[in-house]
């Protein structure tokens, strides 16, 4: 009968205690090593999407397959993002689909802040994609996006980071990508 008691309670405490547990899903760990021997990308999934180089993200209406860093030449942002700011940083966002066609285009908006660690803002532009797509761009290519980010440091600066903060909306739909990540300088 005890030994009953004891069961039937610890069930109970297992019922109670499970649903207040939050589930959260990381693939990879931060001490993995890259082919190269350096530390590599922490990997998070967050809503399907695998975001590296912890890139925080939000979608809405916009289905995000990836997110990673990479410098201008195509090599890849080390993943704890610690650089020597010598070349611009391209945020790649790949997109399953979300953004609405109009007349075989898709209008996109998008705004780009950059902060330091002192929270002053050293660039702020509310569309940075008005004047370069003024007609729109090819439903494939807005599939595929790469936002770049350039910092030029001067000899007197020390370690610090830098928050890069994103939007990417869809100006004719209600779809929107929004996040933001950090570079470090060494």
């Amino acid at each position: 009968m005890r030994k009953h008691l004891f069961q039937s309670l610890y069930f109970i405490f297992i019922v109670i205690l499970l649903p207040s547990c939050e589930f959260k899903c990381n693939v990879g760990a931060s001490t993995d090593k890259d082919e190269r021997g350096k530390k590599a990308s922490v990997v998070k999934q967050v809503g399907g999407a695998v975001l590296y180089n912890g890139i925080e993200l939000e979608s809405h209406e916009v289905k995000v397959r990836k997110a990673f860093l990479i410098f201008a030449n195509g090599e890849r942002v080390p993943g704890d993002n610690v650089i020597d700011f010598k070349q611009p940083v391209k945020l790649v966002i790949a997109i399953d689909s979300g953004w609405i066609e109009y007349k075989n285009k898709v209008w996109l908006g998008l705004m780009e802040k950059i902060t330091n660690d002192d929270g002053n803002t050293l660039m702020y532009e509310k569309d940075l994609f008005k004047d370069v797509y003024p007609d729109g761009i090819s439903p494939k290519d807005a599939l595929d996006l790469a936002l770049s980010a350039s910092i030029t440091l001067d000899k007197n600066s020390g370690p610090g980071f830098f928050i890069i903060s994103f939007t990417i909306w869809d100006k004719k739909g209600v779809g929107y990508i929004r996040g933001q990540y950090r570079l470090y300088t060494n």
